[in-house]
């Protein structure tokens, strides 16, 4: 008896009360390089609790999550980017006026009589 449902049925947690679904990715499916090839698959976990739009709810809450975790990270690794060149901007600009404010200072003081030799 092959049901089509029953086999995207990937596996039972029933401790969750959830099933996960093996789909195909058609999304990221390149038929051009091989077109005899299946699609990838994607691994789907659904809540046996839920209904549809409820799934579908915390699917598209987890996405958001996602993509606002993934624009804070870029943002933040931006600022801490401008951040460091600065800092090293700063510490080459120090160095520079340190390596011009350095001078040649005698050893030792000349004695008067060391002008005239």
């Amino acid at each position: 008896n092959e049901n089509p449902i029953a086999l995207l049925i990937h596996q039972l947690v029933l401790e969750k009360d959830e099933v996960v679904l093996a789909l195909p990715d058609m999304d990221n499916w390149d038929t051009e390089a091989d077109p005899n090839a299946p699609p990838p698959i994607q691994n789907v976990t659904v809540s046996i609790k839920e209904s549809a739009h409820g799934n579908a709810r915390n699917m598209f809450a987890l996405y958001r999550a996602s993509k606002e975790k993934e624009e804070k990270t870029m943002e933040a690794s931006t600022t801490a980017l401008k951040a460091a060149e600065a800092k090293a901007r700063a510490q080459l600009a120090e160095a520079q006026k340190r390596k011009a404010r350095v001078t040649v200072v005698p050893q030792r003081k000349t004695y008067w009589f060391e002008k005239f030799a």
